[in-house]
């Protein structure tokens, strides 16, 4: 390979990596927001849950 082509090689693959380094942070970005999302819900659910079980807990007392 030629130093000319060399270079254009080398200059297109730090084109790519930084491409894709962005694209990678951007997914670690959004797999963030998902997890955070999902350990509010599961805090939802685990409070419904246990609403649930107290209602039912008064009801079977009555």
């Amino acid at each position: 390979m030629d130093p000319i082509n060399d270079t254009k090689s080398t200059i297109l693959l730090k084109t790519e990596i930084q491409r894709l380094q962005q694209s990678n942070d951007h997914l670690k970005q959004r797999l963030s927001k998902y997890e955070k999302d999902d350990e509010l819900l599961n805090q939802q659910l685990e409070e419904t849950t246990r609403l649930i079980s107290n209602k039912e807990e008064t009801f079977s007392q009555k």
